[in-house]
């Protein structure tokens, strides 16, 4: 009897101590918990910036600047058949140094491999309606620029004088003061206009010729 019961009591103690059947782990893939398995590096692909960028996304980001851009190009080419007496050179330079400024922040909004000064190779992984459209947006601006400078000469390069003294002044910085600053730029716009317009009267000269 006694052996009986201790069989009884032995068989209750495997019943109540049986380890329950343990589930199967899922496959974990190399790149972690949570990871795209037939992703090569376990990793879920991401799409590029590239892939990301496109022609209509770029026009809706920065239409206030192609608006603007568009404007003043448009206004500069116009005012150059109009009769507006002493005042025409300078409205229709200043338009152009408007135009050329804000090219230069529309190419600053240009992916990098785009902008024909890094120009290394075709940049395939781009969207190919804004790789064209990066492209003869620069070429149009870089020819326009030259008719300007072969037919209107006394516009464009007081124009392109006056964006070259604007880019040094720029450069210093906070290292000279407001007056130091406006005299070095009427320095570099002098140098400009000589070097590109030897036969133009610039500014001192026009000041010599109005104190004498």
């Amino acid at each position: 009897m006694r052996a009986a019961g201790r069989s009884v009591l032995a068989a209750r103690i495997v019943m109540t101590t049986e380890v329950p059947m343990m589930r199967p782990l899922p496959e974990i893939a190399p790149g972690g918990i949570g990871s795209d398995p037939t992703s090569p590096n376990g990793t879920s692909p991401a799409p590029t910036e590239a892939a990301k960028e496109t022609l209509k996304s770029f026009i809706a980001g920065n239409m206030p600047l192609l608006t603007t851009f568009t404007v003043l190009a448009g206004l500069a080419g116009f005012v150059l058949t109009l009769p507006l007496g002493w005042f025409g050179p300078l409205l229709r330079a200043g338009l152009l140094v408007l135009t050329v400024i804000v090219w230069f922040d529309l190419l600053d909004q240009l992916p990098a491999p785009l902008l024909l000064s890094r120009w290394r190779h075709y940049p395939v992984a781009y969207n190919w309606r804004l790789i064209w459209f990066a492209y003869l947006i620069q070429f149009l601006m870089i020819g326009f620029l030259v008719f300007m400078s072969i037919e209107f000469p006394r516009v464009a390069v007081p124009a392109f004088a006056a964006v070259a003294a604007m880019v040094v002044v720029a450069r210093l910085g906070d290292r000279v003061g407001g007056l130091v600053r406006l005299v070095i730029a009427l320095i570099v716009f002098e140098l400009a206009l000589v070097l590109l317009y030897p036969t133009h009267q610039g500014v001192s000269g026009w000041l010599l010729e109005h104190l004498r």
